[in-house]
């Protein structure tokens, strides 16, 4: 039988990144348990269903205040024998 699931719930057991930009750190940090030391995380952005000026807060968010954060969370936690320097696609 289906069973209704807040967003805050379905969140807590789903790999979204949602909430304040702490929230989102905190969330992204717990990524290392089923990944160990990973070098790319991508963030999707609906653009379909937002307005564009919101969409630009968010990538603001991401840019000043989630992602130096991780880069330095990651790199403090990242295991001696992890390369130090991640390969890049090309």
């Amino acid at each position: 039988m289906f069973q209704a699931t807040s967003l805050e719930q379905f969140a807590e057991n789903a790999p979204l990144s949602v909430g304040s930009p702490q929230e989102v750190i905190d969330k992204t940090l717990t990524f290392r348990e089923g990944f160990d030391d990973y070098q790319r995380q991508l963030w999707a952005i609906d653009l379909g269903s937002m307005p564009v000026d919101v969409a630009l807060e968010q990538v603001e968010l991401l840019t000043t205040e989630v992602v130096p954060t991780l880069r330095k969370e990651m790199e403090a936690r990242r295991a001696p024998e992890s390369p130090t320097h991640p390969r890049t696609h090309r």
